[in-house]
Parts: structure tokens; C-alpha cells; sequence
């Protein structure tokens, strides 16, 4: 159900970075505090793709509860693109 989705964050593996992050000195800051208040003059990203990435996706693959979730042929045939 979307309910265990949500409660197992199965979206994660896609979204790693949430919605957004600080540009700044060091660009790639992230928190996983998501009540910080932006301030005034803040300079935030905005993150709009998903990511098939091996080193994320590849626990999915690899433990039977979390396969159940996914159409686990079809993400190791999007992986092996080169």
C-alpha cells in the first residue's frame, strides 16, 4: 500500500536528496532536519528528477521484503544502461 511505502521511505532510493538543498560555499549540504525555516536572502535548489543509481538501489535488489516493492527485472535492466 502507499501507507507502508511512505512508512519504509521506499522513496529514498530514488530521492535521496529531498526536494531541495543550500547552494553556498559547500553546494551538496544536506539535513535531514526538515523543519529548518528558510530566512530571507536563503538560495535553495530545486531537485525535480528521480536517480537510478546503482550504489542506492542495489539493497532494494537485494532484500526479499523490500523487492516486493518494486519491479525488481525492471530496475536492474535501467541500471545496466551504459
Amino acid at each position: 500500500s502507499v501507507s507502508d511505502c511512505l512508512s519504509l521511505r521506499l522513496f529514498r532510493y530514488f530521492f535521496p536528496h529531498g526536494v531541495s538543498h543550500y547552494i553556498g560555499l559547500d553546494v551538496h549540504d544536506r539535513s535531514d532536519n526538515f523543519s529548518i525555516q528558510l530566512n530571507e536572502r536563503n538560495v535553495i535548489t530545486v531537485e525535480p528528477g528521480i536517480y537510478f543509481n546503482a550504489a542506492l538501489l542495489e539493497p532494494i535488489l537485494d532484500d526479499p521484503q523490500l523487492r516486493t516493492y518494486f519491479n525488481s527485472e525492471k530496475i536492474q535492466s535501467l541500471l545496466d544502461i551504459e
